[in-house]
């Protein structure tokens, strides 16, 4: 605030004549609203001195105004800040100037007890009479730091939640989550020591690991070797009392903790507060962390709370990681008895058809298990929900029967998709209590047997979740029961036929979709080449189509000058005896003919199929044979034609046939559209990379409403139209890499725009 210097007389005057005098008005007025304030006010002089103090500041500092009147400011400040406020106070005093509360600005003030706590000071200097004064507004913004701490706290908490749980789900096993949020914790927390123990495989003692998070490992050795030389049970010390209550557990300062086994090494090493908390499957107590803090603390419930959480997190990756290694266990021991299987059926795996299959598959069965004296097995038919026997052993043929699939021994391990063994002929009876005595006896015949069997062994056939069958084993009169090993080595055997059969099936089902697909692929050959075929048809005919459209021109353009030369023969035929006169009608008649011969010639050049080949072309030239080929056209509609070519166009490599298509169409649209004259302008424009053709016309326009549809194939509002002229201009344009697009305002005439990439 303000350098420490001695109070001056006059200002403690003045002071006492602002607050003295009640015949003064204004002077009183400043006291109410001074009193008034919210905030505590402190005035003081150019030295420091303060002068003046408002209720709220007695409030705020604790002393009462006969003590701070005449002491320097920094009474209310640390000792620690003296010296650097006075010297930020006498630069303040040779530039003063207000300074606004709220500027991020923090000031750590004193209480009169010694108590420090954070405000907010605006400045505001007054010249007087008697020197400078300096008002100090200061505002306690305790409650608003403390909030601002707690959000941030709560921040971090969320942030270590994040980060234990994702690193946690990407450790390769427990040990490893557990050292990461050993790690994790102690650097959100500050605390140098984390440690985890695990339970017995009873689950009433925790022992000891070497999962450690040490700031420093040298000074934290001896509590370390004593920590893992301990054994807590249910209630003994800080971490027997979390395996017994299986919530978090908080020392404030484990050194003086009489139930702290650890307290004495933990004091020679400066250990104080501590706090441990289960990490949780279920109810079962799977690991205990613990963490130690150089300084005492008072529990934190927060803390705890999130600590909580991360013992739940922690706790679902035990158990994944617990159901991996069952699964990882039950998949070895699987892998050990499938290999043991796949030695016994090494002749079935390589089995090509599927009567050959099953009768290998039954011979394997068969030689397994000695109890049996006959067998058979059933594939399921799913048009009659029968069982139709398939291949057998130990019969005398196979059994010609089929049977339901929901009768005996078949149908209870069919329909449930599991094993049933009948050790006793009543055992087998009692498969299916339901079955009535002519039932049994269509079983019996069914089975080619005349009395019911001592026993039965029936294994489903099952793969990908699917039943396809059924195995059945007799067992030989006065046999021993089937054993267990031989049941569950039948129970792979059959998985491993059922999977061959599906397998078997699927291959089959593939040959015939192969075959089909081949034939569909033809069928898309042969359709591709009829779409080529009727595409290169509909070109010829458009093409076809705009010469129609050019015939009567035409033919009135070539019968002009055959009509010349027929009457220059004539008078050369009667002026014969006159050779120059001969001679000059010859040479009218040559040059008649040569003009029929380039009409001929552009006409072939259009309606000739178009070649596939892409050429350089020149576009003007294009341009000049198809308006020459349309200039009568153009004459009987009284039309003038300007074409503005740009030279500097390069070749454009182009399918020219096509582009005279094109172009030839969008004139004679453009000619239509002026039927009572006009000016069609033609140019080119040479861009950077394309060619830019426009085909301007003075006519009628295109309504909006058809203008969207104009390149749709088959639309047309003209009534001999084929709606293709203008679509099979857009197909060939795009064909080319290009675009093509119109503009058009009814009545005023519509703009084509052509372009084309030099190099499609």
């Amino acid at each position: 605030m303000f350098d420490q210097r001695d109070l001056r007389p006059s200002h403690l005057l003045y002071v006492s004549d602002v607050v003295s005098n009640p015949q003064n008005h204004a002077e009183a007025q400043f006291q109410t609203l001074l009193e008034s304030a919210p905030d505590a006010i402190v005035i003081a002089d150019g030295n420091g001195r303060i002068v003046i103090v408002n209720h709220q500041a007695e409030i705020l500092f604790g002393y009462q105004r006969d003590e701070l009147l005449g002491q320097s400011v920094e009474i209310l400040l640390p000792d620690q800040l003296h010296e650097r406020h006075a010297r930020y106070r006498h630069n303040y005093s040779i530039d003063p100037r207000t300074r606004p509360m709220g500027l991020g600005h923090t000031l750590i003030a004193r209480h009169k007890s010694g108590t420090e706590f954070p405000t907010e000071v605006s400045l505001s200097p007054l010249e007087t009479e008697q020197g400078l004064l300096v008002t100090s507004v200061i505002r306690d913004i305790s409650e608003r730091k403390g909030a601002e701490a707690a959000l941030q706290r709560q921040t971090a908490f969320v942030q270590l939640l994040q980060e234990v749980a994702v690193t946690a789900n990407q450790a390769s096993g427990v040990e490893e989550a557990l050292q990461q949020a050993l790690n994790q914790i102690c650097t959100h927390t500050g605390w140098p020591i984390g440690h985890v123990y695990l339970p017995d495989p009873q689950g009433t003692m925790l022992t000891p690991t070497r999962i450690w998070h040490l700031e420093n490992p040298n000074r934290f050795m001896a509590f370390r070797k004593q920590s893992e030389a301990l054994e807590f049970a249910l209630g003994v010390g800080l971490i027997g009392r979390v395996l017994e209550s299986k919530k978090p557990v908080w020392s404030g300062d484990a050194g003086a903790d009489p139930a702290f086994l650890r307290a004495e090494v933990a004091t020679k090493n400066g250990i104080h507060a501590s706090f441990a908390f289960p990490v949780l499957v279920g109810d079962e107590v799977a690991a205990v962390l613990e963490f130690f803090s150089l300084e005492a603390a008072e529990p934190d419930a927060a803390l705890l709370d999130v600590m909580t959480h991360v013992g739940t997190q922690l706790g679902r990756v035990v158990e994944r990681t617990r159901s991996a290694e069952q699964l990882e266990r039950r998949v070895e021991r699987r892998t050990a008895h499938l290999n043991a299987l796949l030695e016994l059926s090494k002749e079935l795996l390589p089995t090509r058809g599927l009567d050959t299959l099953l009768q290998r598959a039954m011979s394997n069965a068969m030689a397994l298990v000695p109890e049996a004296s006959c067998g058979a097995i059933y594939l399921y038919e799913s048009s009659s929900n029968r069982l139709a026997p398939r291949a057998s052993s130990g019969f005398s043929q196979l059994p010609a029967t089929n049977v339901p699939a929901t009768l005996g021994a078949l149908g209870v391990a069919f329909t449930t998709r599991q094993a049933h063994v009948a050790n006793t002929a009543d055992e087998f009876v009692a498969l299916t209590p339901e079955m009535s005595d002519e039932q049994r006896l269509q079983l019996l015949r069914a089975l080619d047997l005349r009395t019911l069997p001592t026993g039965a062994l029936a294994i489903p056939l099952v793969a990908h979740d699917q039943a396809v069958g059924v195995l059945l084993l007799l067992r030989k009169t006065g046999a021993g029961k089937f054993a267990a090993e031989a049941r569950a080595t039948l129970e792979g055997l059959a998985n491993l036929a059922a999977a061959a059969i599906l397998e078997e099936r699927s291959a089959r089902r593939a040959a015939t979709l192969s075959n089909q697909l081949a034939s569909l692929e033809e069928q898309q050959r042969a359709l591709t080449e009829r779409l080529s075929s009727a595409e290169a048809a509909i070109l010829q005919a458009a093409r076809l189509a705009a010469v129609g459209q050019l015939a009567a021109s035409i033919a009135h353009e070539i019968n002009n000058p055959l009509y010349a030369a027929r009457n220059c023969l004539y008078l050369l035929e009667n002026e014969l005896a006159d050779q120059r006169a001969g001679s000059d009608f010859l040479t009218i008649a040559r040059e008649q003919l040569t003009r029929i011969a380039g009409i001929i010639q552009r006409m072939r050049d259009f309606y000739r199929p178009a070649r596939g080949d892409l050429a350089p072309a020149d576009i003007n030239q294009l341009l000049e044979d198809t308006l020459a080929l349309a200039g009568l056209n153009m004459r009987e509609s009284s039309i003038e034609m300007i074409f503005t070519p740009d030279h500097t166009l390069p070749n454009v490599r182009c399918n020219a046939d096509q582009l005279r298509q094109v172009f030839l169409n969008l004139v004679l649209n453009a000619i239509e559209a002026m039927p009572n004259g006009g000016t069609l302008t033609v140019r080119t424009v040479a861009g950077q990379n394309v060619a830019l053709i426009e085909i301007q016309d003075t006519g009628v326009g295109i309504p909006d409403d058809i203008r969207v549809h104009l390149f749709e194939p088959f639309y047309t509002n003209k009534p001999n139209g084929t709606g293709l002229g203008l679509s099979i201009s857009a197909h060939i344009v795009t064909q080319h890499s290009g675009q093509i697009e119109v503009e058009s305002v009814e009545g005023q005439g519509s703009v084509f725009r052509v372009v084309l990439p030099y190099e499609p």
